[in-house]
């Protein structure tokens, strides 16, 4: 006789990752870091930073993009919040009061100058001083940059969001026209000085 009796197919259900860590087969590397991640900024507190500080430093590309991802995602959890204003607000809890509005480096090192340099005296000095050296930019914003001054246009509105390497080489440039210490705050890769030298 044929049997009638109707079997399910098998099948394991659980909770979460951490009950079920056996179920899941071997996470990738980039799971433990989301999942370490997580316990690290539900932490929270100055041990919380540093630990972040640290993971970035010996983090690879791929990794980096991921914590950076991560991040900007715990920072917009308090509802109704932009991007812009979470990551604002996170970096104002470890500076401080910071300038509300994004701006490219001449804007912000002229801002301590003011009256007697502008934004546009720095911008235009630190090109000219890249000309000289043969070195002057074509692209990306400070490419952009050449030609408003060149067509005595105010100068672009720096693009947001902008990437470390596009501030840095800003600040390359300018601390090589000027004689001027700047120092780029970063709460994930830890403070860099751009300072002049008489190398160059």
């Amino acid at each position: 006789p044929v049997s009638m009796d109707r079997r399910l197919h098998p099948f394991v259900s659980f909770i979460s990752k951490e009950c079920g860590r056996g179920l899941l087969g071997a996470q990738s590397e980039l799971s433990r870091l989301r999942e370490h991640l997580y316990r690290v900024v539900s932490e929270g507190g100055e041990a919380a930073v540093e630990t972040l500080r640290e993971l970035w430093k010996v983090a690879n590309k791929a990794q980096r993009r991921l914590i950076q991802e991560e991040l900007r995602h715990f920072a917009r959890a308090e509802a109704g919040e932009s991007q812009k204003a979470a990551e604002l607000r996170a970096a104002e809890a470890l500076r401080g009061p910071l300038n509300k509005f994004h701006e490219d480096p001449f804007r912000a090192v002229a801002r301590a100058f003011a009256p007697e340099l502008t934004a546009r005296d720095l911008a235009s000095g630190a090109l000219q001083v890249a000309r000289d050296r043969g070195k002057s930019p074509t692209e990306g914003w400070l490419g952009k940059l050449g030609v408003f001054l060149e067509d005595r246009q105010p100068l672009p509105q720096a693009p947001y969001p902008w990437s470390k390497e596009g501030v840095e080489e800003c600040l390359h440039h300018l601390v090589r026209a000027w004689p001027i210490k700047v120092e780029l705050l970063d709460s994930l890769g830890g403070n860099t000085a751009f300072e002049s030298s008489k190398g160059g």
